[in-house]
């Protein structure tokens, strides 16, 4: 059927995201990633930062960004901006802890 925005929609749909949602794996123990902190690959902004905080159930530095689509592939190395500073980063799987779901209590 038709609807507005319709054709916004399909140019949407054909084109793809420009930004993708990945977790972050921060190799820095001293403070999070904050909402707005730049992402970064080869020293070019590649997206940016969402919430960040400690894992404290899987030890690691965790901050949620969004990134362009080249950037967003699990294992990229990319670098988090935080506190005027860049920090190595991986691309990790979305689910850090529990991805199989195993722990769900009834």
């Amino acid at each position: 059927p038709n609807f507005i925005g319709k054709q916004a929609l399909l140019e949407e749909q054909t084109r793809g995201p420009s930004k993708l949602f990945v977790t972050l794996v921060v190799n820095w123990e001293h403070a999070p990633a904050h909402s707005g902190d730049g992402v970064f690959q080869d020293n070019t902004q590649v997206g940016s930062i969402t919430s960040g905080g400690y894992g404290h159930r899987v030890q690691k530095n965790i901050a949620f960004a969004f990134v362009d689509p080249a950037a967003a592939t699990q294992g990229t190395e990319l670098e988090v901006g935080i506190l005027g500073e860049r920090y190595p980063a991986v691309v990790s799987a979305p689910c850090l802890y529990d991805p199989e779901n195993t722990k769900l209590k009834i």
